[in-house]
């Protein structure tokens, strides 16, 4: 009794073309997330200098940045979420706006 489930298609190169699309996916997957990590820290340290430091101007476009770092990580997991650019277009330029006054 066979108990593994055969491709519909016998073609073995059509089988080994989505494999290696499935493969490319994880590691973009994987990708994104690492920046996305670093990202974040890199912001949230910076939040804590503003923090430190007493200096408001610093935490504010932190802030914005890292809230439009969240929306982009969400574009870039999939590209269904499409919508997510906008608000991570509106963030990232509050915070351009925020710097610039500095």
């Amino acid at each position: 009794m066979k108990t593994t489930c055969e491709p519909q298609s016998t073609n073995r190169k059509e089988t080994k073309m989505n494999t290696q699309t499935e493969t490319k996916r994880k590691t973009n997957r994987k990708t994104v997330a690492m920046i996305l990590g670093v990202a974040i820290l890199l912001a949230g340290g910076a939040m804590l200098a503003g923090h430190y430091l007493d200096d408001s101007a610093v935490q504010g476009p932190a802030f914005l940045f890292l809230c439009a770092l969240g929306f982009t990580g969400v574009v870039l997991w999939s590209q269904r979420n499409w919508w997510a650019i906008i608000p991570a277009g509106v963030f990232a330029s509050l915070g351009l706006s925020l710097c610039w006054r500095v």
